[in-house]
C-alpha cells in the first residue's frame, strides 16, 4: 500500500510539473494567480479560480521606533493635549471668563446710598425695566434737580428765563463689577455739562445707566444675546 501510494505522489508531482505548478502546493505569504486548466489538475483535484492568501499574524511586518525618539513623541502629545482641553475649556465656559459680574467680590451687593456723598449734586435713584424676554433688569437714573443752584445760574447766564430741552445719555456698563462705583465719575460729567459756558441754550441732561443681566441687582445670567436683549430694552 504505501508503494502503491508513493507512486501516486510521484505520478501526482511529475503532471503538475508538466502543468507549471508546484505539488504538494507551498503556500506562499501572498499570491494572487490564476492557475491554467489541464486534465491533471482536475485528477489533483484542483479548480481554475484566483488564490489569495493573507499573511498569517506571525508574518506581519512590525513596526519599531527608535527609544531616542519616545521623549519627544510623548512631551509632543502632552503640549497638543493641553491645548485641546484649553480650546474646550474656552468654549464650555467662555460665558464666565467674559463676564464676570461678581468681581471684585461683594460688588453685586453695593448700594446706591454708599455713594451719595461723592455724587452730589446729582441724585441718583434705581428704576427696574423687563427685558423682551421677561428678564427684570435695573436702572441706574441719575440728574441735577431742576432747583438746585447751578441750573439756576446757568439759566440766569444764559438770559432764556427756562431749560430749553431734556437731553438722555445711555450709559453702557463693562463687563465686570457694577453701576455703584461708576457713579461718582458719571455724575463729575452732568455737573460739567451743566456748567457748561459754551452752550447757549441751557439743557437738562440725565444719565440711564443700564446694568445688564447678572450684574448689580439685576436677574438672569449674562450672555452675548442676553445682553443685547437688555440693550434693545432700554432703547424701547
Amino acid at each position: 500500500m504505501h508503494l502503491i501510494r508513493n507512486l501516486k505522489i510521484r505520478n501526482h508531482t511529475r503532471e503538475a510539473k508538466s502543468c507549471g505548478l508546484q505539488y504538494p502546493p507551498r503556500t506562499p505569504s501572498y499570491i494572487a494567480c490564476r492557475l491554467p486548466a489541464c486534465s491533471s489538475m482536475r485528477r489533483l483535484g484542483l479548480q481554475q479560480r484566483h488564490l489569495t492568501y493573507h499573511p498569517s499574524r506571525h508574518q506581519l511586518r512590525r513596526f519599531y521606533l527608535p527609544t531616542i525618539l519616545y521623549p519627544p513623541l510623548v512631551f509632543t502629545g502632552l503640549v497638543l493635549a493641553l491645548w485641546a482641553y484649553k480650546c474646550l475649556m474656552m468654549i464650555i465656559f467662555q460665558n464666565k471668563i467674559i463676564y464676570m459680574p461678581s468681581m471684585p467680590p461683594y460688588s453685586r451687593s453695593e448700594r446706591i446710598a454708599s455713594y451719595e456723598v461723592l455724587c452730589r449734586p446729582v441724585v441718583w435713584r434705581e428704576e427696574r425695566i423687563k427685558s423682551a424676554d421677561g428678564v427684570e433688569v435695573a436702572l441706574a437714573v441719575g440728574s441735577i434737580p431742576r432747583s438746585h443752584d447751578i441750573l439756576k445760574d446757568k439759566i440766569a447766564q444764559s438770559g432764556a428765563g427756562k431749560i430749553g430741552r431734556e437731553v438722555v445719555i445711555l450709559y453702557f456698563q463693562g463687563n465686570g463689577s457694577s453701576l455703584p462705583p461708576r457713579l461718582p465719575g458719571l455724575s463729575q460729567v452732568l455737573k460739567s455739562l451743566a456748567t457748561d459756558s459754551r452752550t447757549a441754550n441751557p439743557a437738562f441732561y440725565t444719565i440711564a445707566a443700564l446694568s445688564y443681566r447678572g450684574f448689580w441687582t439685576s436677574r438672569g445670567r449674562p450672555s452675548e444675546h442676553g445682553v443685547n436683549l437688555d440693550a434693545a430694552a432700554v432703547l424701547a
